[in-house]
């Protein structure tokens, strides 16, 4: 069983996606008592994606699941050291482990071209698993990737509460889309529940504010974000700012940042230590 889970890493890392598909089918055909890794099932899964029958395929790797009672704790995870760090301790039951295997498998389709609807149907349609709410997340993520703001609007509408990290994904999804003022309305929903963004999103959103909007508006913007939070000004936001206003020669804009520099340099709670060349 590890040899042909190996066989399918194997055939993944080449390149070969319908050599990892035919190598899947085969080890199924097998019928290990053991379930397919984590790991392995995303690999099969996006490959699957990039295939014209992608909905069939799909629908095996649904109904593979499904023929375990408890297909996640039939997995050796001794073979998925990331599984292994980041979800068995939190799961507790059968139901729950179906709904980390339909997760992980929603979390490649979000990131695929096929339409995530699709998806979701075709998988629900032979998996029987409870939605949760990283479910939630990623899938608010994905189709604010794909700039559908309406599908975001009524999974927010439907939802009771929405988590910060559903709300991170969704404005993130919407700056990876170029859709800046749909991820300014989120930001704005995030931030009336008192919480900020993380800084790799925030630095994010910077980035494409500054290519967008011009460096000096995404340093207001920046900074008014991080103060309604006290959240830390991210560097590598600041770096980019920097670096767009001197490729546009807006001396201005370092001349507020240094300003910022000095009106915070006594706050620990905000550490602006920029790397950009200008501070060293």
């Amino acid at each position: 069983f590890a040899l042909k889970m190996k066989a399918v890493r194997a055939e993944f890392h080449a390149g070969n996606g319908p050599a990892v598909v035919d190598t899947w089918r085969k080890l199924v055909e097998a019928n290990f008592r053991e379930c397919c890794t984590l790991d392995v099932l995303r690999m099969v899964t996006q490959c699957a994606l990039e295939m014209d029958e992608w909905e069939t395929i799909l629908k095996e790797v649904g109904r593979y699941l499904a023929t375990f009672p408890d297909p996640f704790g039939m997995m050796n995870h001794s073979y998925d050291e990331q599984t292994k760090k980041k979800f068995i301790s939190g799961v507790k039951s059968a139901e729950q482990g179906r709904t980390v295997c339909l997760n992980q498998l929603l979390y490649v389709a979000g990131r695929a071209t096929r339409p995530l609807d699709g998806v979701v149907s075709h998988l629900r349609e032979v998996l029987d698993a409870a939605y949760n709410d990283e479910t939630y997340e990623i899938l608010l993520g994905a189709y604010a990737m794909a700039g559908d703001e309406a599908r975001v609007t009524e999974m927010i509408n439907a939802m009771q509460i929405v988590s910060p990290r559903g709300y991170t994904a969704t404005i993130v999804g919407f700056v990876r889309c170029k859709k800046l003022d749909s991820a300014r309305k989120i930001l704005k929903m995030l931030l009336e529940t008192g919480c900020g963004l993380p800084p790799y999103a925030l630095t994010e959103l910077v980035k494409a504010s500054t290519v967008t909007d011009g460096p000096m508006a995404a340093l207001d913007e920046l900074m008014e974000v991080c103060s309604a939070t006290a959240a830390v000004v991210p560097t590598e936001g600041i770096a980019a700012i920097l670096d767009e206003a001197v490729k546009r020669v807006e001396p201005a804009v370092c001349d507020r940042i240094d300003e910022i520099v000095v009106e915070h340099k006594d706050r620990k709670s905000t550490r602006l230590n920029s790397s950009h060349p200008r501070y060293l």
